[in-house]
């Protein structure tokens, strides 16, 4: 694909922040097997902008800790900052319990933290961002975080769900995330071609951002691309090996 880059191009934190949680949000997408716990990973993809005239190559990566206990991070980099997130959760069949995350932002002279421990026993979200700001709200049994929010996403898929709704916790609260089935569409990357299935977050007709994400069925379901737009940007992310 021919990759276009505007002749002015100035880099801020705000769309470098952009072109990062793209790529995050994105790559939490891990291999399934059968629609039942999560199998260890490593992979890497890549993310162009309409509004940076660079490339950022991410890596994620999944480990199971102990029986029912699993590690995810992805960390995306480049001369200009780097991005790291970390969740820790148990499996509970498409669920990730999470019990704790993490987020880290740092470049062109700014960081960003956040923390986000999930008590389970409890029902309770604790959180605090790098500002100070501390939050505490209730989450119940299939509350999980917007790293691993994807994970139960790709589970659905595989076991066949038409409706898919997320409940979602982060450092400033809790959502529901929805999704819409479009279909089938075949798909060529730098990993190949791919038989996908391509789906859509549903949003207020307000919301000025727009999200596809393609997943292949033949692979448990892997993400193989996203594109994201927004403020007359358009963002793409696809996977280099798979």
């Amino acid at each position: 694909m021919t990759k276009y880059f505007p002749p002015k191009v100035f880099v801020t934190p705000g769309n470098l922040t952009r072109l990062f949680t793209v790529v995050i949000t994105a790559l939490a997408i891990p291999t399934l097997q059968a629609a039942s716990e999560p199998q260890p990973f490593l992979q890497e993809f890549q993310l162009s902008s309409s509004g940076i005239p660079i490339r950022i190559n991410a890596e994620r990566k999944l480990r199971q800790l102990d029986d029912n206990r699993w590690q995810m991070s992805v960390e995306a980099k480049n001369l200009l900052g780097r991005v790291r997130e970390v969740t820790l959760f148990s499996w509970s069949e498409c669920t990730p319990q999470t019990t704790h995350y993490s987020y880290l932002r740092q470049g062109l002279g700014q960081k960003k933290e956040a923390t986000l421990t999930l008590d389970r026993s409890r029902q309770r979200a604790n959180s605090k961002n790098s500002n100070g700001t501390t939050r505490r709200y209730p989450i119940d049994d299939h509350t999980t975080d917007k790293l691993s929010q994807t994970l139960a996403l790709q589970c659905m898929l595989q076991r066949g769900d038409q409706t898919l709704s997320i409940d979602v916790a982060d450092e400033r609260g809790r959502e529901t995330l929805r999704y819409h089935i479009h279909g089938e569409e075949n798909l060529t990357t730098p990993a190949g071609l791919f038989r996908t299935v391509k789906i859509s977050r549903i949003r207020e007709k307000t919301h000025g951002r727009q999200t596809w994400l393609w997943f292949a069925p033949d692979y448990d379901f892997a993400l193989v691309k996203l594109v994201q737009e927004e403020d007359n940007q358009r963002h793409e992310m696809v996977i280099r090996s798979l």
